[in-house]
């Protein structure tokens, strides 16, 4: 299992490993610069490329690449600032005055959850998430019907989820977005707030492990937050 978490986080996927891939870039192609020029001065002395011409040619190959990795830095952080935005939502979600309001906001924390995980090629997260979306906004409308009240449709809800688990599983880990994404759906469905508050800490533990598999270090530190302000709650109520 640890080879395993291992291979895990350090599969290559979008901005990921960007300081390396740059790396390498620079030595495969000076080295083949070398080599061209090398063979064009044995084979054609005329068309010789001296070494200084060479060293410019290195220098522009790695002040390219240099863009392209620094482009790629600034891409990354905003796509882990994603995780901390969907954070900042989800806080503000608890200061709206009813119950529409606070889904409504908390579906915007949603939004950039699944925004998050499609720029990290997380597709069972991305695709959990945006059915979560569907089920917040049914949600808004389950005073008035029925059938979203009913169990049935809970049940619905799980299937429908674990489906879509099994169409984009990405490996073991693919269970712990699943087990989140199920928690959370739980909790929406409790009536007293402390009930909520620990399946909400069961959700977000399990979306540390998956954020920790796929490279969400933004996830990682927004998770622990909620968690830790879910958790001082919680002894703060009992004291």
């Amino acid at each position: 299992m640890y080879r395993h978490i291992v291979n895990v986080i350090t599969k290559q996927k979008v901005f990921k490993e960007t300081r390396l891939l740059y790396t390498d870039c620079v030595l495969i192609l000076s080295e083949q610069v070398e080599e061209e020029c090398s063979s064009k001065v044995q084979q054609t002395p005329v068309l010789a490329i001296n070494n200084s011409t060479t060293s410019a040619i290195q220098k522009t190959i790695q002040r390219t690449l240099l863009k392209i990795y620094k482009t790629g830095m600034i891409a990354s952080l905003f796509v882990q600032s994603l995780a901390l935005v969907a954070v900042i939502f989800f806080g503000l979600s608890f200061h709206a005055k009813t119950r529409q309001g606070i889904l409504m906001i908390n579906t915007l924390s949603l939004l950039m959850w699944m925004i998050h995980f499609w720029l990290l090629g997380a597709w069972t997260g991305t695709f959990l998430i945006g059915l979560n979306i569907i089920l917040s906004v049914l949600l808004l409308f389950k005073e008035r019907q029925a059938w979203i009240r009913s169990m049935f449709f809970v049940f619905a809800t799980v299937i429908l989820l674990f489906t879509a688990t099994l169409l984009t599983w990405e490996g073991w880990h693919s269970l712990f977005a699943l087990c989140g994404i199920v928690s959370i759906i739980m909790a929406k469905w409790q009536d007293h707030p402390d009930k909520i508050r620990k399946f909400a800490v069961i959700a977000s533990l399990a979306w540390i492990v998956y954020d920790l598999c796929i490279g969400s270090w933004g996830g990682i530190t927004s998770e622990t937050l909620i968690v830790g302000a879910i958790i001082f709650s919680l002894r703060k109520r009992k004291s």
